[in-house]
């Protein structure tokens, strides 16, 4: 009879599980042989081709992610995949778990200094986990006992991010060499690649465990490419810990539209900056040959522009940043350009992030300003597998064929206030000064002229960019060295 209630109880165990009683929830977290494998939530937020991940820190609930509900409330919010970690098992003391984690950690700070493996990967910490191997993120919210598992798996486990957030970071039993040991680990996650940025979420009002964790402190400045923000909560100690997390950051982390979280301090400057202009010249090139990328940006409000970043992709590989324009805090019209010249012959495409003292970003196509009045796609190009020839390679230069035209326009321009740009039907758009105006040409690819608009502005300076409806977008500096952005449709009308 207690055989048969048993068996009776497992089979409508599997039956709920298996017919989807406990939704959203990976069912491999059942009682292992030695250890419990946790389940895993995806929110119906989450991009499947591009997710975030969520780690916690010590004292979840259990291995069922079903009940741990601050943490899918988060994972919901942040559209990110939450799987367990540090969760308390059945006859574990947590006092020992927490002392384990600790010691745990410091060897593996004292084994990166002498090169060996030095950590143990378990279902506990989350480096059994599929979801902590090899893989790539958007962005990587980790918090507390998290944060180890999550500099872990990106520094020897192959797993890759955009964005590193960590929440109140521990490092493990204090101590002053395993704070630098830790802050270089940090470094090398950006040098390596593995993390493009990373931010430090952290208060002076969270100790939680005195001396058995220790949570890492960074200053402002240290490393390169990790933001710093110093909080402050309205408890201490360990309600501190639970507040920055909980609360805090559910709060002040918030999902962009290109899935990415980004933190937004309290106060801080919210609006974007934008791309106003962006092209590559030439579109094709021989190999050893370079491309020049111009662009034009403005933040015309709140902290000033902080940099300007080049990405390409290639065929075979996904985006990359592959330079950056720093720039001191500038607000208004800034104009720069790159140059680059891939290795191999193929197919590219670049494109252009543009980023404030605030952390707001955008990309060429102003992803992140509502309803933008300037958009770019990612610009195309090619490398031919062919080697440019010299003048002084051809033998008889008399027999070579011509390969440019030259096309007179009628009309009294000022050479001193032109700019001309290639269109996507081959041909091309020029905006000049005719006859003591300014206006528009377009032609075709051969140069012929297929219409001419006037514009009525009080032009200075000026360029244009075609944009991604077949319209263009003007940018100039007025006379009165005012700024002004003019839209048009694809026949040169002002909109």
């Amino acid at each position: 009879m207690v055989l048969e209630k048993r068996s009776f109880a497992l089979m409508l165990l599997l039956i709920m599980l298996f017919s989807g009683v406990v939704s959203g929830v990976d069912t491999n977290w059942l009682q292992g042989s030695s250890e419990v494998i946790p389940g895993v939530y995806k929110p119906t937020t989450m991009n499947e081709e591009n997710p975030n991940l969520l780690i916690g820190g010590i004292r979840q609930n259990s291995s069922d992610p079903n009940k741990d509900t601050a943490e899918k409330e988060m994972a919901d919010q942040l559209g990110a995949i939450y799987v367990p970690t540090y969760y308390s098992g059945p006859a574990k003391d947590q006092a020992d778990e927490i002392k384990k984690i600790a010691s745990d950690v410091l060897e593996v700070r004292k084994a990166s200094l002498s090169g060996k493996e030095g950590y143990e990967a378990t279902y506990q910490n989350g480096l059994k986990s599929d979801s902590l191997k090899g893989k790539t993120y958007n962005t990587i919210v980790a918090y507390s006992g998290g944060t180890v598992s999550a500099v872990t798996a990106l520094e020897k486990q192959g797993v890759r991010c955009h964005t590193l957030i960590l929440i109140s970071p521990m490092i493990g039993m204090e101590g002053g060499s395993t704070d630098l040991v830790y802050k270089n680990q940090i470094k090398q996650l950006l040098e390596s690649g593995a993390a493009q940025r990373i931010v430090v979420i952290q208060s002076p009002d969270d100790q939680p465990t005195g001396n058995i964790i220790y949570q890492a402190k960074f200053k402002k400045d240290e490393i390169s490419g990790v933001d710093v923000y110093d909080v402050d909560l309205k408890t201490t100690g360990i309600d501190a810990h639970k507040e920055i997390f909980y609360e805090y950051a559910k709060e002040h982390l918030k999902r962009g539209s290109n899935g990415r979280v980004y933190y937004m301090p309290s106060g801080a400057d919210r609006n974007p900056p934008i791309v106003l202009a962006f092209q590559v010249t030439p579109l094709s090139v021989a190999s050893g040959e370079s491309f020049t990328i111009d662009y034009t940006v403005s933040d015309s409000e709140g902290s000033g522009l902080k940099q300007v970043e080049l990405w390409r992709k290639g065929e075979s590989n996904d985006w990359q940043e592959i330079k950056r324009d720093e720039i001191s805090g500038e607000n208004g019209l800034v104009s720069g350009s790159f140059t680059d010249s891939p290795s191999a012959p193929g197919k590219y495409w670049y494109g252009l992030h543009v980023v404030d003292n605030a952390g707001n970003w955008n990309d060429e196509k102003n992803s992140n300003t509502n309803n933008p009045a300037v958009s770019f796609e990612p610009i195309e190009v090619e490398i031919k597998n062919t080697q440019k020839i010299s003048q002084s390679s051809i033998s008889n230069p008399s027999t070579t064929k011509p390969v440019t035209w030259k096309m007179n326009y009628i009309g009294r321009f000022n050479n001193k206030q032109t700019d001309v740009q290639q269109t996507s039907d081959g041909g091309y758009i020029i905006i000049c000064s005719i006859d003591h105006d300014t206006g528009l040409i377009k032609t075709d690819a051969d140069g012929n002229e297929l219409w001419r608009m006037p514009l009525d502005a009080d032009f200075g300076s000026f360029s244009i960019q075609q944009t991604s409806d077949g319209g263009y977008i003007i940018v100039d500096v007025t006379l009165s060295k005012d700024l002004l952005l003019i839209k048009t449709d694809a026949n040169g009308n002002v909109v």
